[in-house]
């Protein structure tokens, strides 16, 4: 085998390593968490055509994306597994995307190995492709609208089509898509200014009225005036995920610090425990591809374009400003990152094998860091716990849920995990802000021999609950746990 075959086969390693954890965190099935069940139920009980009206209880999702996870759950049968396909062929598709324009955009192999490592071994990107939500689909649009614009300056504006058309599907598949589209019309219009190339311009109009016509219709026919926007508005607002009043302010300048302190955390870009090192590695290279990019390049520096509108949408009060609900921008921090890097190790000599090698080990390193840290990814596994209360409960007792644990519980029903009947089930209610004790109470009023199954408290909540069902007389004779989910026997005296 030759160094360049080598050379080849260890670029590909990260993304192998990384397509078997995400299959692995497929394969692990994990326990639903809240908005998924919630979204599962909606796929569950409605066809193709009744996913078209707005979901029910605060869901919202790109319209193909249903479809898709949709047809996912008639081929291969209603569950967890099939209706989280759509996620993890999106992870592998990005792989792929991601991997082209790496090859297309970095002279060094050793940029390319670690920049595909940087995108595999995050946890955020990983727990996402097991899961029934769109955000690794919007990730998947990021690559591919920004994977075509690069063909597209790579061979002088004439490839629009391809690129015309995935701005299309990606308004269907991603609510981030508006905000990658206005980066590739503006790279577009950056490009002819560079070139003077007026097809470059035409191109551009084009993609630009087309996609401004399609949000459009898309706005006007699907989320004006959607049932859930109140709900989401004020669910955000309270989570902090919208920027104050004032744009310029003391209490602006602190929410951008929380916001990009929270995602440099959870998106752990290098796995290594030392803040200052963390922020180096990142800040650095960001530099150099800030001041060192070429005229001839210089519509790369557009690539935070997104984050900006993103903010702005979030100051607006349009579009909440959070970890999940900017994923999609993680593929362009590691690539604005790479070109930096890029040029580091052209000007040190690092730029054949011996830097690729290097590379490579420092990015295996990397990989088993994160599987010793981060895997397997848990959730609230209330399936065994019901499972197993079902086995225990006795003639006469019943069954009550804490609000949040109701739809996976659900779900759960509805795919045939377990067979409770409805009269064995009481579904707790929401407490209202002023209420003191309000589940204790629940609990109390069933009158019988209760198990209570809980999943979204923490561990401190559950023990308060317990407490106070104890200062009511109720005992525990019997307990289940999973994770984070918890059934105990609650005997009445």
């Amino acid at each position: 085998m030759t160094i360049s075959t080598r050379l080849r086969w260890a670029e590909v390693l990260p993304a192998l390593v990384g397509i078997a954890f995400a299959s692995a965190t497929w394969f692990s099935d994990r326990g639903l968490w809240l908005d998924e069940a919630a979204l599962g139920l909606n796929l569950l009980e409605r066809g193709h055509a009744g996913l078209l009206r707005p979901l029910n209880d605060g869901q919202a999702a790109p319209l193909l994306y249903l479809q898709i996870a949709k047809l996912c759950a008639e081929v291969f049968g209603p569950s967890t597994l099939s209706m989280r396909l759509p996620s993890l062929l999106a992870f592998l598709l990005s792989v792929i995307l991601f991997s082209g324009i790496l090859r297309r955009s970095l002279e060094t192999p050793a940029a390319r190995i670690i920049a595909m490592s940087l995108l595999c071994f995050n946890l955020m990107l990983l727990r996402y492709s097991g899961e029934l939500k769109q955000y690794m689909t919007e990730v998947l649009v990021c690559l591919w609208v920004t994977r075509l614009t690069l063909s597209f300056h790579k061979e002088g504006g004439t490839s629009t089509w391809p690129l015309l058309l995935a701005g299309l599907m990606g308004i269907l598949l991603s609510n981030t898509a508006a905000m990658v589209m206005a980066m590739a019309g503006c790279m577009m219009l950056l490009q002819w200014q560079l070139d003077g190339n007026v097809r470059v311009l035409r191109s551009a109009l084009a993609c630009g009225l087309c996609w401004l016509g399609a949000l459009t219709g898309y706005y006007l026919l699907y989320a004006k005036g959607h049932p859930s926007q109140a709900y989401m508005l004020q669910y955000w607002e309270r989570a902090g995920g919208f920027g104050p009043a004032d744009p310029f302010g003391e209490a602006s300048l602190r929410y951008l610090s929380r916001k990009l302190l929270l995602m440099r955390n959870a998106k752990n870009i290098f796995h290594i425990p030392v803040r200052w090192a963390n922020l180096s590695l990142l800040l650095v290279p960001l530099a150099v591809w800030l001041v060192g990019t070429e005229r001839r390049n210089r519509w790369l520096l557009l690539l935070p374009l997104p984050l900006v509108l993103h903010l702005l949408l979030s100051y607006l009060r349009i579009y909440p400003f959070d970890i999940r609900m900017t994923l999609y921008l993680l593929p362009l921090t590691i690539l604005a990152a790479s070109y930096g890097l890029d040029r580091i190790l052209l000007r040190c000599g690092l730029g054949g094998s011996l830097g690729a090698w290097m590379a490579l080990t420092a990015c295996l390193w990397q990989a088993e860091v994160f599987r010793r840290g981060h895997l397997p990814i848990r959730s609230e596994e209330l399936r065994p716990v019901a499972q197993e209360v079902e086995r225990r409960i006795r003639p006469g007792e019943r069954l009550w849920l804490n609000p949040d644990a109701r739809y996976a519980f659900r779900f759960y029903r509805a795919t045939g995990a377990y067979g409770f009947a409805g009269n064995e089930v009481t579904e707790g209610i929401e407490p209202a802000p002023a209420a003191g004790e309000p589940y204790e109470a629940q609990v109390e009023a069933l009158r019988s021999d209760t198990w209570i199954l809980l999943t979204h408290l923490r561990e401190a909540d559950v023990r308060r609950l317990l407490t106070g069902l104890s200062q009511r007389g109720l005992v525990v004779t019997d307990s289940v746990k999973a994770h984070a989910a918890f059934a105990f026997r609650m005997a009445h005296p």
